[in-house]
């Protein structure tokens, strides 16, 4: 077909043609340097690692849009888009891909310098109309069929690794029990129910305990996701591991994915807080099955740079009034994602880790369960306190906005355990739970400013850190059993090691928490909780003046902020660390604190 020439009208269908050849070409492009980013300098980009086709094809219906907005203009109104403004908008479009992949600039300054690269290149391109549309026919095929091929070939290759991965597994001990780690993300323990919360939010959670041991006094090693995380599958403190804000966990110390696979489990990871547990951030490692990022429209739209910049924009989810985030994966695609993965692969016994977001921030439960606890509900899924973290103040919000918050972050809890229940009934209906040992875990809790901070990872108060602990494993441990003694996620590792393989050498240090239910008087060891230095978090935060250390020992809580302030709680006296010890008994706290400072520096030394 002989394109027209260049003083012709531009036939409208090569329009979205055109747009579509733009899109997959600026895909391909940003591949490259997504691949240059990622493999060759090792730098985090926060997409599926199935980008190399998503990338193209996500821009290739971004690009779809304006065309056809273009060709519906030029079939009503054609002397309005000339072939000139056809190429200035897409190569905009494409300017606008790479300069929104710098981050730290405003979005403002990129769009305007995008404006005027697609300006500039179009008055250059549309000099040679006649042999872009001569490449745009021949190549368009074969970028369609290239972007077709990596689709295939990826999502393929994963499908055969991992049944590659299964074949090669040594057989596993007779009568092995299953494993199944769950993790809440963003779960304090106050708020849930199973620990005497006012508010009903955990009624299944609270039957479920019954059959196993609750931990009441359990704490994270650290107060966000990645850290917290990567100790609980090494049982090493965060000081010890990569892992951190731009650090993904590295493969220095062994995990329990790789310890199960050694020892003949199948092994899958179910995670939904992608922008943290994700394939690029290390956690995948030993896990013959990784699910991370689902294969959707939104995970697809969210790879390109256009779509994340849309994803991320405040303006325009003030526009549309909701704050949710385009990839958010709920807890029926966990629950669903464990349950076909097990219909796949028979009889041998596996390791599953968990990972639930449902009551991370913003906290939008679904129907009814953003009006369990506020009546009112939630306006299209507008929070008002995610707009405040956006850009936060010195002046906390008011204390009925956060109230209304708190019901919201309730409800959500109450959405998850309901989740939780229906994902137990199905294990016990299949015959399952009575060889499957279940811990209920979560990273790290959630500050509602009772200290003036909001979020995670802003410090190392109780409410980031004391999470809910529980250890359901008939034949394993006793039914109904309640420890009351401070203990640490990061001898869960050590635990499952010794309750799997009894009497074998452990490769995880620490100690087994089932020392707390088979000896008369277990040793309480220190624990530590940690938190390196934030970024780009507000000034007045705690983390914002360097790494921050607390350590659990002898009833107390000893916080040591990054300036080398210090403080001091009582463990069981003062749940809500509202009364520094160091402030208001300063005669008992100077006899308490040297000993806190050494038993802080000798953990750390372990």
């Amino acid at each position: 077909m002989t394109p027209p020439a260049p003083s012709s009208r531009i036939q409208p269908t090569r329009v979205l043609l055109i747009g579509l050849w733009f899109g997959l070409l600026t895909g391909f492009l940003e591949d490259a340097l997504l691949a240059i980013r990622s493999y060759g300098l090792g730098h985090l980009v926060h997409v599926s690692w199935q980008f190399p086709w998503m990338v193209p094809v996500a821009n290739g219906m971004i690009f779809l849009v304006p065309a056809l907005f273009l060709t519906i203009t030029d079939l009503l109104f054609p002397k309005l888009v000339p072939f000139r403004l056809i190429l200035f908008v897409f190569l905009g479009m494409t300017a606008a891909a790479f300069l929104f992949l710098f981050t730290g600039v405003s979005t403002y300054t990129l769009a305007i310098l995008a404006v005027g690269l697609g300006f500039q290149l179009s008055r250059v391109l549309g000099r040679q109309r006649s042999g872009l549309e001569r490449l745009v026919l021949r190549t368009t095929p074969w970028m369609l069929g290239t972007v077709a091929l990596l689709a295939v070939g990826m999502i393929g290759w994963g499908r055969w690794s991992e049944r590659r991965a299964a074949a090669r597994l040594a057989a596993a001990p007779d009568g092995a029990p299953n494993v199944l780690l769950i993790i809440l993300d963003t779960v304090r323990a106050a708020n849930l129910s199973l620990y005497g919360y006012g508010r009903e939010t955990t009624p299944n959670l609270k039957t479920f305990a019954t059959g196993g041991v609750r931990f009441d006094q359990a704490f994270s090693a650290a107060p966000w996701t990645l850290p917290s995380h990567a100790s609980l599958v090494t049982g090493r403190w965060p000081h010890e591991l990569t892992a951190d804000w731009v650090t993904p966990l590295d493969g220095q110390y062994p995990t329990l994915a790789e310890f199960f696979t050694r020892h003949g489990y199948l092994t899958g990871g179910f995670v939904a807080n992608v922008g943290y547990v994700a394939r690029e951030f290390g956690m995948a490692r030993g896990f013959s099955h990784y699910q991370d990022y689902p294969i959707t429209v939104a995970t697809i739209l969210q790879s390109s740079s256009i779509g994340r910049k849309i994803d991320r924009s405040q303006q325009l989810r003030k526009l549309v009034r909701s704050d949710q985030h385009m990839v958010r994966v709920p807890a029926p695609t966990i629950n669903g994602g464990l349950l076909d993965w097990l219909d796949e692969n028979g009889k041998r016994p596996f390791f599953a880790m968990l990972n639930y977001y449902d009551a991370h921030g913003p906290y939008l439960p679904p129907a009814p369960y953003d009006r369990m606890f506020d009546p009112k509900g939630r306006p299209n899924n507008y929070s008002a306190l995610h707009r405040y973290l956006s850009r936060p103040s010195p002046t906390p919000p008011a204390a009925a906005m956060i109230e209304r918050e708190m019901a919201q972050y309730d409800g959500a809890l109450a959405y998850l355990d309901h989740e939780l229940g229906d994902l137990f009934r199905e294990l016990e209906r299949r015959g399952m739970l009575n060889n499957t040992i279940v811990i209920v875990t979560a990273d790290h809790g959630e500050e509602f400013g009772e200290h003036g901070v909001f979020d995670h990872g802003n410090s190392l108060y109780r409410p980031a850190v004391h999470v809910p602990l529980l250890i359901v494993a008939p034949g394993h441990a006793p039914a109904g059993t309640r420890v009351g003694a401070a203990v640490t996620l990061r001898d869960i590792a050590h635990t499952l090691a010794e309750l799997v393989t009894p009497g074998e050498s452990n490769p995880f240090p620490g100690m087994s928490l089932s020392r707390f239910w088979t000896d008369s008087l277990p040793v309480e060891d220190p624990i530590l909780s940690e938190v390196s230095k934030g970024i780009r978090t507000p000034k007045w935060y705690p983390v914002t003046k360097g790494d921050m250390k607390s350590v659990v020992a002898e009833s107390l809580r000893y916080i040591r902020d990054g300036d080398g302030q210090e403080e001091l709680y009582g463990l069981f006296s003062d749940q809500w660390e509202a009364h520094d010890m160091l402030k208001t008994d300063s005669l008992t706290a100077a006899d308490r604190i040297g000993r806190m400072r050494e038993l802080l520096q000798s953990t750390q030394r372990r």
